[in-house]
């Protein structure tokens, strides 16, 4: 993995340089099993000077050492493939090596290192680097040639020698001389036994199968060589390739890597091809592993914290949204370069319709929604658009997550995710650069100056930009950040498109120099270009430690994996020092339009998918999980049966297979039985939160709390003073003024239509106040004060009657009503204090609450927007009542973290549960409730009301005021039933550690 570091070099120039980890478990354990293989291998020193010395494997050692190292994969990533096999030529045999590392853990990193280690075990200093597409090319190019990477193998890792690398590129047409690639011609002239230099050619798959790589009417050669594919056969190279899903064993590529007759071909990715097996019904799809000796597998990468934890999060239709669908009806070849499309649909009315596309004519011909969207080329029985979408027939489309309205509203939820992120990495004592990065398909629309996209995104960012300023002080360094964002709006962002490497903008060619190549420079907090935009098909290659937002403006329409699709902000991020930051957890915002609204789930199952052995029970396990829990391995097999955690046995499968919409909940209930990735905290479906979504409680902790939460639920009237129905009644016509009768106004507003250079305008002018009627029946008005206020319906008219009778002029509307009701509220705010009571109302049955059933037991689950409405993915504390973290406000996020002494275990109650009954008339619920051990040994049931405010006095309003008295009084009588409850409010700066120390 990299680390970056800054280094002083003047007062006022500050420069970036790179710096690494060496030796990281993850990464080291993949080189010592390359190295454990191949040191089977035996070397030969070679008669071709230009090419590695000969390498020959026998197939009995690497099949038993290879066994060592799959003694703990999984069935289905064992087995051994033949270097004979391998390459298909018998004379030049080829060892397979597969590497399987998920995305951001390193591989780059790790694959330079092993071509050192293998340069210095077997003495081989030829080796070709093959990538899918130009963008891996540029960022494995930028890796192995930048300064700190070549020092710290050189200096750090004590690597005698250095890498030279040879990129191949398209050699550019000139009619008078064809040259022959100067890539090729450098490394194969170099030595394929060095000490000092290590010779390594970077080439992308097109190179090799549709460029004039293949020719041989160059009009020079090297050593009788006119063909650079057959100079290149020539050097016996190690082949090391990168994403290797790209490269299936058949397709054209492939093909010519293994024309080259390579001596070992390592293949490092976090996805592999895949292959069919058997026949009939036991025809099946598996990965295409050969040699498979390391798997560091995203359920690994999330469980030791290597990379990212996601957060996904969609936007759904807008209340205007037609929901048509767009099908692809036929696709009809016409010849090789030509296809018609038939698209079939029905409008919002529910009429059919249909239409014929050919190449290059706009989907808007459909629906203007799809703007400047095309067919751009067809491959058998599919289409591909120019944004990167794939369809086949049956596919659809849906115009309404084309519309330019849903856009800005992807963009606006994408930029605030960002900003939210961005204050909080900023406000570290190590800040964090943070980017965001956005996939768009219409390129015109971002790259010209007085483009949709870009208008519209610069206008969204001032504004969220102002708003977020309004929330911040002056002198918040954050804020200081954000007005100079806004002195040079267009500065924040940047594109890089394939479009853009025949552009001859110096500003574009800026734009590509620091997002392809510059990351030091991007990384910069001096830079204030932070948002990232590109094409859908960028895909794997560019990423970047530090992006934390992700938003696809336009779906990829593509099954490829969920990993792949987020793989571009997986990694973990590095500080303004440099410092690649390891012991914290952090969270990649995915923002998805409604058609991917399922991603977090289809993720979520691509993950424990990988682990299939993971996905049964055997009857060891159960066996094992009895014994040690005393209890008989039926009634445990029945009730995880009857829970639904798994499913009954078929045929010869390894043990009872795991009920896959139930892992997280079996996991969560069982841990020591059955282990997952811990997707709650790791991949969050923001969508799930309000009201929808499920955590779980914790049966043992609700238990040690089902005392305190029934008798808090038990029903209790509230009693007043009897004097105070007296007081009130005498207090009315004195509280009943002229001024309390008013009338309605309402305020219009006027525009007026100009014209001015032609163009029409609207501009606001000053408009009129009017007087409104809204009259009520003077009983309706009684009966309303009587219900907002509880004052009787007599007292209220005797009083009127009062006002009346000494000249004053009533008008019964709903200004007036309100007025009264208002002036009557604040009597009571004064008059009702310490006069009230709480008394029991006896019940035989227990009451059925969110947390408790009926007989008073712990609920499985509690809906998450009941408990919080916004999300961590912090370790959750032993102590607490959830398994989740779940919480309102800041203050009370840091009490659910902050593990006190003394406190034995807590939760957080419930919004509308606990319902105290307060003078006001309205009902009010606390936020926590605690059992705590005091110094004395004695048991207190503590409750809490946090509020997220500094001053008591003056940021409480009257009416929360109120709410709190009352339930001080509240937990005073419930003494009287046996539990002493103390209850406290907890303000801004006051630390729960105190109060409780204090009790």
């Amino acid at each position: 993995m990299t680390a970056l570091t800054f280094t002083l070099k003047s007062v006022t120039e500050v420069f970036m340089e790179f710096q690494f980890e060496q030796n990281l478990p993850h990464q080291r354990e993949a080189i010592e099993r390359i190295l454990a293989l191949t040191g089977t291998l035996h070397a030969e020193h070679s008669l071709n000077h230009f090419a590695n010395c000969d390498i020959y494997p026998n197939d009995s050692k690497l099949q038993a050492e290879l066994s060592k190292i799959q003694k703990d994969f999984q069935p289905n990533m064992k087995g051994f493939t033949t270097a004979q096999k391998a390459a298909g030529v018998a004379s030049m045999p080829c060892l397979y090596i597969d590497v399987k590392m998920e995305t951001g853990t390193g591989k780059t990193y790790v694959y330079t290192e092993t071509i050192h280690e293998l340069h210095k075990q077997l003495g081989v200093s030829k080796f070709i680097l093959i990538v899918p597409g130009k963008a891996i090319k540029a960022g494995a190019k930028n890796f192995i040639e930048d300064p700190d990477v070549r020092r710290h193998f050189r200096d750090t890792c004590g690597y005698g020698a250095e890498i030279r690398l040879f990129e191949g590129s398209e050699q550019k047409g000139n009619k008078k001389k064809k040259l022959f690639p100067s890539a090729v011609s450098g490394f194969y002239q170099n030595p394929g036994e060095s000490e000092r230099y290590i010779s390594v050619l970077l080439l992308n798959s097109a190179l090799l199968t549709n460029s004039n790589y293949k020719n041989d009417d160059f009009d020079y050669g090297i050593d009788n060589f006119y063909c650079p594919l057959e100079a290149l056969k020539a050097t016996r190279p190690i082949v090391i390739i990168d994403e290797p899903h790209r490269f299936s064993d058949g397709n054209k590529a492939m093909d010519a890597i293994m024309n080259l007759c390579p001596q070992m071909l390592i293949r490092f990715g976090a996805t592999f091809p895949e292959m069919t097996v058997g026949r009939g019904k036991e025809k099946r799809i598996v990965k295409d592993y050969k040699n498979l000796v390391y798997n560091l597998d995203a359920y690994e990468s999330f469980n030791k914290n290597l990379i990212k934890g996601i957060a996904k999060e969609h936007l759904n239709p807008l209340k205007d949204a037609e929901n048509i669908k767009v099908k692809v009806a036929e696709i009809t070849k016409i010849d090789k370069d030509n296809c018609e499309t038939r698209f079939s649909w029905e409008d919002a009315l529910g009429k059919s319709h249909r239409k014929t596309l050919a190449l290059g004519i706009p989907l808007s011909e459909i629906h203007e929604n799809f703007g400047n969207l095309i067919i751009e080329d067809f491959d058998k029985n599919e289409i591909h658009l120019s944004n990167g979408v794939v369809l086949k027939v049956g596919d659809t489309l849906t115009p309404d997550m084309y519309a330019t309205t849903y856009q800005e509203a992807m963009m606006r939820m994408a930029i605030r995710r960002h900003l939210e992120t961005e204050e909080q990495n900023f406000n570290r004592e190590d800040k964090i650069k943070t980017l965001a990065l956005f996939f768009i398909d219409d390129i015109s629309a971002y790259r010209h100056d007085n483009g949709a996209l870009r208008r519209s995104f610069e206008k969204i960012l001032k504004a969220e930009i102002n708003k977020k300023i309004e929330g911040l002080k002056e002198t918040d360094p954050y804020c200081g950040y954000l007005q100079k964002s806004l002195t040079d709006i267009s500065a924040t962002h940047g594109g890089y498109f394939a479009q853009d490497n025949s552009s001859s903008e110096e500003s574009v060619a800026q734009e590509i120099s620091e997002i392809l190549h510059d990351k030091k420079k991007l990384l910069s907090m001096d830079n204030l270009r932070r948002f990232i935009f590109s094409k859908w098909t960028l895909k794997e290659g560019w990423d970047n430690p530090n992006v934390f937002t992700i938003a696809k403006l336009r779906s990829s329409g593509s099954e490829i994996s969920k990993l792949q699709e987020v793989g571009r902000g997986l990694r973990l991020p590095v500080n303004e020092f440099g410092k690649r930051i390891t012991d914290e957890e952090f969270t990649l915002n995915y923002i998805v339009d409604y058609t991917e609204k399922e991603f977090a789930d289809k993720l979520i199952a691509e993950i424990n998918g990988e682990r299939e052995e993971l996905m049964f029970i055997t009857d060891e396990q159960i066996e094992e999980f009895a014994q040690k829990n005393g209890i008989e391995a039926e009634d445990l097999l029945s009730e995880l049966l009857g829970k639904k955690f798994v499913k009954m046995r078929k045929g010869d499968m390894p043990g009872l297979p795991v009920n896959p919409e139930k892992v997280n909940e079996f996991a969560s209930e069982y841990p020591d039985l059955f282990k997952v990735c811990d997707t709650s905290r790791k991949i969050i479906d923001r969508n799930k939160k309000n009201g929808c979504d499920k955590i779980k409680i914790r049966s043992g902790r609700y238990n040690q709390l089902k005392n305190l939460w029934l008798k808090m639920n038990e029903h209790y009237l509230l009693t007043f003073d009897d004097k105070l129905n007296d007081e009130l009644e005498n207090a009315l016509p004195a509280l009943i003024k002229q001024d309390l009768f008013a009338i309605t106004v309402a305020q219009s507003i006027r525009q007026k239509v100009t014209t001015q250079n032609g163009v029409a305008k609207l501009h606001d002018s000053s408009g009129n106040s009017y007087e409104v009627e809204r009259k009520i029946g003077y009983g309706k008005f009684l009966q309303r004060i009587q219900q907002k206020e509880s004052v009787p319906v007599v007292a209220m008219h005797q009083a009127i009657c009062k006002f009346v009778q000494d000249g004053g002029e009533p008008m019964f509307n709903e200004q007036s009503l309100k007025n009264i009701c208002a002036e009557i509220h604040r009597w009571k705010l004064e008059k009702l204090m310490g006069r009230f009571s709480y008394q029991k109302v006896e019940r035989t049955r227990i009451k059925k609450t969110t947390l408790n059933k009926a007989d008073g037991s712990s609920e499985e689950f509690i809906t998450l927007g009941l408990v919080g409405k916004f999300m961590d993915v912090g370790e959750v504390p032993e102590k607490y009542l959830y398994d989740s973290i779940a919480y309102d406000s800041p203050l009370e996020k840091d009490d659910i973290l902050n593990d006190v002494e003394g406190v034995e275990v807590y939760g957080k109650i419930p919004k509308s549960t606990v319902r105290i009954p307060t003078i006001l008339g309205e009902t009010y619920s606390p936020d926590f409730m605690y059992i705590v051990r005091r110094k004395d040994k004695n048991e207190l049931n503590l409750i809490v009301e946090c509020k997220d405010v500094e001053n008591a006095e003056t940021d409480l309003r009257g009416g929360e005021k109120i709410k709190i008295e009352s339930a001080k009084v509240f937990f005073e009588n419930l003494e009287s039933e046996g539990v002493k409850v103390c209850f406290k409010k907890q303000l801004k700066q006051e630390n729960l550690k105190a109060i409780v120390e204090d009790l």
